[in-house]
């Protein structure tokens, strides 16, 4: 079953946390063989650069 998802690419948001359900998702569908891309900001909102329109 480690290879149910050989071949294919699933792209994963909000991973950026460490004990995220973004982050879980990615590592499970690694172990079933999937090519895993993800993205996340792994930091506070408060946190954000200043958006250049609002500035």
């Amino acid at each position: 079953m480690e290879n149910e998802l050989n071949g294919k690419v699933a792209i994963v948001t909000g991973a950026g946390r460490l004990r995220g359900i973004g982050r879980a998702t990615a590592v499970a569908l690694g172990s079933l063989g999937a090519n895993v891309v993800v993205t996340g900001t792994g930091r506070d909102p408060e946190t954000y650069p200043e958006d250049k329109e609002s500035s």
